[in-house]
């Protein structure tokens, strides 16, 4: 079997003079049948030959998120091995199983993927994604506890107002919270222990940003009973001296041990907790 010049294959008869030849053709150009006995004349004739056209488009599927906080992102996927991609009319590699990962910079806000997977017929499949770039924190404010709150409650509501982005969760010491989509406000009751009591408030949102704010409140059933065994003694009186002169934002300041809330730990704290002395439940 020859096409043009190129013989294709070749075989010999059998004692019966048959021949069994299989062809994967590559070319739709007609294909030649040679038969050549020695002594006598070659004789050939025509084998035309028709390949089914492939019209199948290549498959192709894309792996990347809805909404991220991340500027650079990372895209996956898989197409027929053998095509060629571009994602955003940058071409990429696609390895001998048809997988492929590429990566993008991404621009506040919306950003549309447009991926084009061409196999080697010229079929081509387009999909494309949406991909929101969100870096913005979520908004939050926690109107109670005010920091620094001595509580003679062993349970406080804590309440404020929260991101409403959707999909956005709000926790309170790690314990999620509900949150009123169309206000923000959220509300939780919390168990305190005896003594002083870290509370942080933490908005999450859909994309991963974080914004967090924490109260410091303690509980006793006596004011100034700040480590819980139910006395105001001479540790209790020690924690607020050893943050004399701190002052809000600076190192070492609590609300909590700014006990007369003059907005430093002075002479007047100090007062307040002489005459807290030895009061106990």
């Amino acid at each position: 079997v020859v096409a043009g010049s190129l013989e294709y294959l070749s075989r010999q008869t059998d004692e019966a003079g048959r021949a069994v030849l299989q062809l994967s053709p590559t070319i739709t150009e007609p294909y030649q049948v040679s038969l050549e006995k020695l002594g006598f004349a070659q004789t050939v004739m025509d084998l035309p030959v028709w390949i089914a056209p492939d019209t199948t488009p290549p498959a192709l599927f894309l792996d990347a998120p809805s909404i991220t906080n991340r500027t650079s992102l990372t895209v996956t996927g898989l197409t027929e091995a053998g095509a060629s991609l571009t994602i955003n009319s940058q071409a990429v590699t696609v390895d001998f199983q048809g997988r492929f990962t590429t990566t993008l910079t991404l621009s506040e806000g919306g950003n549309l993927l447009t991926a084009t997977a061409t196999d080697p017929v010229s079929n081509t499949t387009t999909v494309t994604r949406s991909v929101t770039l969100d870096t913005v924190p979520p908004t939050l404010s926690v109107t109670n506890p005010p920091d620094g709150l001595f509580s003679l409650q062993e349970v406080i509501s804590v309440t404020g107002t929260g991101s409403t982005e959707v999909g956005a969760s709000l926790t309170v010491s790690g314990t999620l919270a509900a949150v009123d989509q169309a206000s923000g406000a959220f509300n939780a009751w919390m168990l305190l222990q005896p003594g002083v009591n870290a509370m942080p408030v933490t908005a999450v949102d859909e994309a991963g940003n974080t914004t967090a704010i924490s109260r410091t409140v303690a509980y006793s059933c006596v004011f100034g009973d700040f480590d819980g065994n139910g006395r105001v003694d001479i540790v209790d009186l020690m924690q607020v001296a050893r943050r004399w002169g701190t002052r809000p934002g600076g190192a070492g300041y609590l609300a909590i041990y700014d006990v007369d809330h003059s907005g430093e730990v002075e002479a007047g704290d100090i007062q307040v907790m002489v005459a807290q002395w030895r009061k106990g439940c």
